[in-house]
């Protein structure tokens, strides 16, 4: 399906890409019998824009090597996403998150007992290089950044800090009005 951001289809992808990205979008069971990538710690390597890069890496990486992804709940990987998208709203979100990311969320320390743990730093993780074919590596980030833009938050529901989270359309509706924003045509300059 089309992928809509604030009430605009997203002109991205083709139906041969949605068909090759169904790949990406299975997830394995989560079990202790495959090592664990583990994303941890509130420190990380630069600002919004590199922890991003180092969560689709992670992402990348886990995948490359055939291995399961992980992450603290207390983590500056968990602080980002819930920043921007897959707001805490219901009581299954843990079991919603884990099932459209493919990964497993830990909550305590104690619970990484028996799971043989890849640690990495964030600086290892943006500079991470995938030797996929470019074409599969495209494909596997695509289909990544579409799971995170079919989840931003509209302001409902709360972090994990239990504050509420921002909408992310709110700076196109303060400039063009809620009900503007689908036909507003604007460029963005970065």
């Amino acid at each position: 399906q089309p992928l809509a951001i604030c009430d605009r289809n997203a002109d991205v992808g083709s139906a041969e890409d949605f068909a090759a990205m169904q790949e990406y979008a299975q997830c394995s069971e989560i079990t202790k019998d495959k090592p664990i990538l583990l994303l941890e710690g509130i420190k990380s390597h630069g600002r919004t824009g590199n922890k991003i890069i180092e969560f689709l890496h992670a992402i990348q990486e886990a995948r490359d090597m055939d291995i399961q992804l992980g992450i603290m709940y207390r983590s500056w990987a968990m602080k980002l996403l819930l920043t921007m998208w897959m707001a805490i709203d219901s009581d299954d979100w843990q079991t919603q998150f884990e099932r459209t990311f493919c990964v497993k969320i830990f909550n305590r320390e104690k619970e990484l007992e028996g799971w043989e743990v890849v640690h990495q730093d964030t600086k290892e993780l943006f500079y991470y290089r995938s030797e996929r074919p470019l074409e599969e590596y495209v494909t596997s980030q695509e289909q990544s950044l579409r799971t995170l833009f079919r989840h931003y938050n509209t302001g409902e529901g709360h972090d994990f800090n239990m504050e509420p989270v921002q909408d992310m359309c709110s700076g196109i509706n303060a400039i063009f009005g809620k009900d503007e924003r689908r036909s507003a045509m604007y460029s963005v300059i970065h």
